[in-house]
C-alpha cells in the first residue's frame, strides 16, 4: 500500500480481484439505471393516466349535469329551444353559401389577375422586337429581318386572341358584381393599353423595315443605272456609228432615273408623315393611359394608420410626383410632335 491509502496491484491475483470488483459494480450501476428507468416510466405512465381520469370525469360529471336537467318538462322552455336551433342552423347554411359564393370570387379574380400577368409579360417581351432599331445593311438583310417581323405578326395575332378573352373574363367578373371591380377594370385598362401601344409600335416597325427595303432597293438600282451609264460611255467609244442611238438611250434611262428618284423622294415624305401620325397615336395611347392610372392614384381614399404607414404614404406620393415631372418633360415633346402635324395638315 503506498502513502495515500491505495492498495497497490502486485500480483495477478490482486489484479483478477480489482477487475472483478469493477465489474460488479458496473452490473450494478446497470440494474440501477434499469431499475431507474422502470419507474420513470411508470412515473409517466401515471402522469398520463391520471391526466385522462381527471378529464374523464370532468366530462362524466357534464354529462351527469345535462342528464339531472328537468328543462324538458316545461313545454315553452322546449319550443324555445328547438327554434333557436333552427335559426342557428339556418345562420349556420347563410354563412357557408356567404364564404362559398366569397371564395368563388376570389379564385376568379385570382385567375383574371394571372391572365393579365401573363398577357403583360409576351407583350413586354415582344416590345423589344418592335422598337428594335436595326434596318440592315443591305437588301438581303432587310428581307431576312421582314420575314422575322412577319412571324412575329403571326403570333401577335394569335396572342390578340388572349386579350380578348381577358375582356370577355373582366365583363363576365364585373356583371357579376364583383367586389374588386375597381381592380378588375384598372388591370384591363393596363392590359389594352399595353396592346394598343405594342400594336402602334409594331405598325411603326412595319413602315421602317418597308422603307429601309425600298432605301435598299433603291440604292441597287442606282448601282446599276451607273453601271449602265459607264458601260453606254464605252459603247460610244467602241462603236461610233451607233453612238448617237447609244446616247438616246442613255438619256431616256437617266431621264427616267429622275423621275424614279422624284417618286421615291415623295414616297419618303409620305412615309415620314405616316410614321409621325402613328408615334402620336402610340404617345398618345399611352400618356392616356397613364392620366387614367394616375388619377385613380391621386383620387385613392387611403389615409395612414400609424406613422410607418404615413411615410410609405408620403414617399409613394414622392415618387407619383417625380413620375408627373417627367411625363411632363414628354407631354411637351408631344405637344411638339401635334404642332408639326397641324402644320403639315
Amino acid at each position: 500500500m503506498d502513502p495515500s491509502g491505495v492498495k497497490v496491484l502486485e500480483t495477478a491475483e490482486d489484479i483478477q480481484e480489482r477487475r472483478q470488483q469493477v465489474l460488479d459494480r458496473y452490473h450494478r450501476f446497470k440494474e440501477l439505471s434499469t431499475l431507474r428507468r422502470q419507474k420513470l416510466e411508470d412515473s409517466y405512465r401515471f402522469q398520463f393516466f391520471q391526466r385522462d381520469a381527471e378529464e374523464l370525469e370532468k366530462w362524466i360529471q357534464e354529462k351527469l349535469q345535462i342528464a339531472s336537467d328537468e328543462n324538458y318538462k316545461d313545454p315553452t322552455n322546449l319550443q324555445t329551444r328547438l327554434m333557436e336551433l333552427h335559426r342557428q342552423w339556418e345562420l349556420l347554411l347563410e354563412k357557408m353559401r356567404e364564404k362559398g359564393i366569397k371564395l368563388l370570387q376570389a379564385q376568379k379574380l385570382v385567375q383574371y389577375l394571372r391572365e393579365c400577368e401573363d398577357v403583360m409579360d409576351w407583350i413586354n417581351d415582344k416590345e423589344a422586337i418592335v422598337t428594335s432599331e436595326e434596318l440592315g445593311q443591305d437588301l438581303e438583310h432587310v428581307e431576312v429581318l421582314q420575314k422575322k417581323f412577319e412571324e412575329f405578326q403571326t403570333d401577335m395575332a394569335a396572342h390578340e386572341e388572349r386579350v380578348n378573352e381577358v375582356n370577355q373574363f373582366a365583363a363576365k367578373l364585373i356583371q357579376e358584381q364583383h367586389p374588386e371591380e375597381e381592380l378588375i377594370k384598372t388591370k384591363q385598362d393596363e392590359v389594352n393599353a399595353a396592346w394598343q401601344r405594342l400594336k402602334g409600335l409594331a405598325l411603326q416597325r412595319q413602315g421602317k423595315l418597308f422603307g429601309a427595303a425600298e432605301v435598299q432597293r433603291f440604292n441597287r438600282c442606282q448601282a446599276r443605272v451607273k453601271a449602265l451609264c459607264a458601260e453606254a460611255d464605252r459603247l460610244q467609244q467602241s462603236h461610233p456609228l451607233s453612238a448617237t442611238q447609244i446616247q438616246v438611250k442613255r438619256e431616256e434611262l437617266i431621264t427616267n432615273w429622275e423621275q424614279i428618284r422624284t417618286l421615291a423622294a415623295e414616297r419618303h415624305a409620305r412615309l415620314n408623315d405616316s410614321y409621325r401620325l402613328q408615334r402620336f397615336l402610340a404617345d398618345f395611347r399611352d400618356l392616356t393611359s397613364w392620366v387614367t392610372e394616375m388619377k385613380a392614384l391621386i383620387n385613392a381614399d387611403e389615409l395612414a394608420n400609424d406613422v410607418a404607414g404615413a411615410e410609405a404614404l408620403l414617399d409613394r406620393h414622392q415618387e407619383h410626383k417625380v413620375s408627373l415631372i417627367i411625363r411632363i418633360v414628354v407631354g411637351f415633346a408631344f405637344g411638339d410632335l401635334v404642332y408639326l402635324l397641324l402644320i403639315e395638315a
